[in-house]
């Protein structure tokens, strides 16, 4: 499943953020995308809360946003 890797690769990103701003938790993620982008956006709602589960962004909510091309 390839939107699991994307969540994964974004939750490295968000850890990094988290770090540098000394939070400490994360409450909203907020995803932007392109018909373009090969995701599915269904598929990436599903795989976020599998892969951040043990992280900051463990019981953050999910938002995706579906850009025009």
């Amino acid at each position: 499943m390839h939107e699991f890797a994307v969540c994964r690769d974004m939750l490295q990103q968000i850890e990094s953020i988290v770090a540098e701003e000394q939070a400490a938790m994360v409450d909203v993620v907020t995803v932007r995308i392109g018909p373009l982008s090969g995701i599915e956006a269904h598929l990436l709602s599903q795989a976020f809360p599998l892969a951040a589960a043990g992280t900051v962004a463990e019981k953050a909510e999910l938002f995706i946003e579906t850009l025009p091309i």
